[in-house]
């Protein structure tokens, strides 16, 4: 069958991204074709057509405007699509040539005009080999990776808490995963690599001769993930990924873990809708900059659990709080520093702002006003990069104009280029050159009336009425006649339209060039701009912690490596912050040292869910390095937090509310260790009181004497106690 060059074109670039939406650019417009028609048609509401493509065949057809593509993009990745984008390169006479530049996928979506800045969008790349795997993850959008290893269940946790849209994995993991955990998974190809071969592509990466440089171990799993993860990102992403050059890794023994269901339980991130309001990090977020809430959501999701750590931060907090000046200068400084991460990001992947090198100059000049005012702080270690910005501040504000235009021209000053401002002189004299040409002419020629016109037809001409033909010169060259006049033109005036004509685009490519050479002076600063992005995010965190503890009147905790957990006065800091009335506060002491389990009874809100929230939020902010809302607090460093409140269902898996609280619970007895603090609200009450009674004195005997927990809390029905008296471990407290 005969095809005409451009479907050819088209069926084979499908053909090499079969599992894509190809968005075929012709002129001004993405075209998709044939099942992608009807695709985009029905997700994005637009007219489903046909196009011809060769004698008597009409191909469907939907359409989108070019300049509003993105928008349309954004939706069909939301849908769960993945989008290549084909566009047109070059000029050619006949065929225009194209090629997929691009393919957007629901974990490496990202434009600066549609993507939330305090939200990160992660794509994971998962391994599980011999009871042990690594999960990587990296957000494009800040060029943050991040790498974990450890058991399944650790693993499944971090996509859960960091809500990550695209998982790989490769085809043996995915059909052991597909029935038992809904994500969005993409399908890779085992590789068949031998490790030499895949830690050289790893080094190869990110420029470096060892993988330890980037906090890689040799292991098999970890070396899989990140593997697999460039591998896929370099495919759909080509040429956008030099800003990816750091891995941090996620160690399991330095942070206090919180799996995602007990981050919704404590409403840490979210509330059961989905709503951010009165939560904890709602109430904690007085960051001021947008990586330094992404920061927050980080920290609150995995506080520290190292002690020096948490005690350094702490001290950091203090300081602000008694140097109130230089917190308020700190503040106003933050208040001038754009997003660094994402504009690195967007420098890196060609989806720049002109004013980004603005913003970029205006970021790194207020982080050194902020260098000058800590710089003899001993708290504070600066990045040892922060002097090697001079040059580039220096070029980039010699370079572009203070106020430039969203487009070219009118981006680059003027001495920057002599061909440039040769063009720039010529447009904007122009009409100057063509008065003074014209009044010569008439001088010269004796016609009074000669005039120089313009059409775009014709072009530049000088216009002679008949009456004035006999004096026209004979260098005057026809062009047109008219029934009351010719017009002409001479070798000057048509030198002349040629400059004139090409000159703004001759501009327009000598800036692009210009800003393209600048681009990558950037981007050849991007390690040091991500040091200088890793201190301010953790300073406007420290900040933020400085600005609610001084609201709100909180206290700096003792951290401890013993088992005891006091809290005098506490108070619940979002209740608190919500209430019309005063907070009544209450104190907390947890034997532990005899590991009591302790038993809250009382009346329907009488407070005994928010006082289990409280105590667990009290531990998390310590944890994080953050003063906490009590008069007095000794914190024990705790593995892990454990919460179970609240009741909840799932409809889509067919989990009952009770079976959802047998599986919560199941999963708090696997995983919970004598470190470990456990919330547990009403253990059983899904069921009848006899089978629900039977159920609690299981879990308070499984916890008593096989986990021996040292900071139990539970709350249950008041008949129950009697059950539990006989316990020399349990305590009733009633409210």
């Amino acid at each position: 069958m005969y095809q005409t060059p451009l479907l050819t074109q088209y069926k084979a670039l499908k053909e090499k991204n079969k599992d894509t939406l190809l968005a075929f650019r012709i002129g001004d417009f993405y075209e998709f074709l044939y099942d992608d028609a009807h695709v985009a048609s029905k997700v994005l509401g637009i007219t489903l057509t046909s196009k011809p493509l060769y004698k008597n065949h009409r191909a469907p057809l939907a359409g989108i405007p070019a300049k509003a593509a993105w928008q349309y993009f954004e939706k069909l990745v939301k849908n769960g699509y993945k989008v290549a984008i084909c566009e047109q390169l070059g000029e050619g006479k006949k065929l225009m040539e194209r090629e997929v530049v691009e393919v957007l996928t629901p974990g490496t979506f990202y434009h600066p005009d549609f993507s939330e800045e305090t939200e990160h969008v992660f794509i994971g790349s998962l391994t599980f080999l011999k009871e042990k795997g690594a999960i990587a993850i990296a957000d494009i959008g800040t060029g943050e990776i991040f790498i974990e290893s450890g058991t399944l269940e650790e693993l499944i946790n971090r996509i859960e808490t960091h809500n990550i849209q695209e998982i790989l994995v490769e085809d043996d993991l995915y059909f052991e995963l597909k029935d038992r955990y809904e994500f969005n998974y993409t399908r890779i190809a085992s590789t068949l690599l031998a490790r030499d071969s895949i830690i050289e592509k790893i080094c190869k990466f990110f420029g470096v001769p060892d993988i330890k440089i980037i906090n890689l171990q040799d292991d098999q799993s970890e070396l899989r993930a990140i593997f697999n993860l460039i591998n896929y990102l370099e495919e759909k992403k080509p040429g956008m990924l030099s800003h990816l050059r750091t891995i941090k890794r996620i160690d399991n023994e330095k942070i206090l873990k919180i799996d995602a269901k007990t981050a919704k339980h404590l409403e840490l991130l979210e509330k059961p809708y989905g709503e951010q309001e009165d939560t904890l990090y709602h109430h904690l977020k007085e960051t001021i900059t947008p990586q330094g809430s992404r920061y927050l959501k980080e920290t609150i999701l995995t506080p520290l659990r190292d002690i020096n750590l948490i005690k350094k931060r702490l001290c950091r907090v203090e300081f602000f709080l008694t140097n109130q000046e230089k917190h308020q200068k700190v503040r106003e400084e933050l208040k001038k520093i754009s997003d660094l991460e994402r504009i690195i990001s967007r420098f890196s992947t060609q989806k720049f702002h002109i004013r980004d090198f603005l913003r970029l100059v205006e970021s790194i000049k207020a982080f050194k006003e902020i260098e000058n005012l800590l710089k003899n702080e001993e708290l504070f270690a600066f990045p040892s990069t922060s002097q090697d910005f001079e040059l580039l501040i220096k070029n980039i504000e010699s370079t572009i104009e203070e106020d430039p235009p969203a487009t070219p021209p009118g981006w680059v000053k003027s001495g920057v280029n002599k061909e440039l401002d040769e063009l720039k002189f010529l447009l904007t004299h122009s009409k100057e050159k063509l008065l003074e040409m014209e009044k010569r002419e008439r001088e010269k020629t004796g016609i009074p009336n000669l005039r120089i016109g313009y059409n775009q037809v014709f072009g530049f001409y000088y216009e002679v009425t008949k009456s004035h033909l006999d004096k026209v010169p004979s260098y005057f060259i026809r062009k047109q006649t008219l029934q009351n006049a010719e017009r002409f033109y001479t070798e000057e005036l048509k030198e002349l339209e040629g400059k004139l004509l090409s000159a703004e685009e001759k501009i327009i490519s000598i800036e692009k060039e210009i800003v393209e050479n600048l681009r990558n002076s950037v981007l050849n600063f991007s390690k040091e701009i991500v040091a200088l992005t890793a201190f301010i995010k953790e300073l406007d965190l420290i900040q933020a912690f400085a600005k609610v503890s001084r609201s709100y009147k909180y206290t700096k905790p003792v951290i401890t490596t013993g088992t005891k957990l006091i809290i005098k006065e506490g108070r619940h800091p979002v209740v608190e912050k919500n209430l019309k009335s005063p907070f009544i506060p209450n104190d907390t002491v947890l034997d532990t040292e005899n590991n009591i389990l302790y038993i809250i009874t009382g009346p329907n809100m009488s407070g005994k869910s928010t006082y289990l929230r409280q105590v667990a939020i009290i531990m998390i902010m310590a944890h994080m390095g953050c003063f906490v809302p009590a008069s007095y607090a000794e914190i024990p460093l705790t593995d892990r937090i454990f919460a179970r409140i609240g009741a909840s269902d799932d409809i889509t898996k067919g989990v009952s509310t009770f079976m959802a609280e047998m599986l919560e619970t199941a999963e708090i007895m696997r995983n919970a260790t004598s470190n470990s603090m456990l919330i547990l609200d009403e253990i059983g009450r899904g069921t009848s009181t006899t089978d629900g009674i039977a159920i609690a004195w299981a879990c308070v005997e499984y916890i008593v004497e096989k986990i021996k927990d040292k900071n139990p809390l539970c709350n249950t029905l008041p008949r129950t106690f009697g059950d539990f008296s006989n316990t020399s471990r349990s305590r009733k407290t009633t409210t």
